[in-house]
């Protein structure tokens, strides 16, 4: 963005204090963001007339660092860390 610095840190700030108190200052229940799995996603999107569409095995190439791995979940990708897939790719039509 073409803004100074100054107004740079302010929307950074403006945001991560916002972000800060959804965490540490609200109760469960009114939090606005929560960890939800892929599964729970793809639940919505069929519930609203979406189909998932299946990844198939050409799509789960493995990635050249060994951080991560790349498997193929119940309808979607997802990229792992152990056995906890941390970024899931669903597509949708």
């Amino acid at each position: 963005m073409e803004i100074s610095q100054l107004e740079k840190n302010a929307l950074k700030t403006h945001f991560f204090s916002r972000e800060i108190e959804d965490i540490l200052g609200k109760d469960e229940y009114r939090r606005v963001e929560r960890h939800e799995t892929a599964a729970m996603w793809m639940g919505r999107l069929r519930r609203v007339g979406f189909s998932v569409l299946a990844p198939g095995q050409e799509d789960a190439q493995q990635p050249s660092a060994g951080i991560t791995s790349v498997s193929l979940r119940d309808g979607y990708l997802g990229l792992d860390f152990g056995h906890q897939t941390l970024v899931a790719v669903i597509q949708a039509v």
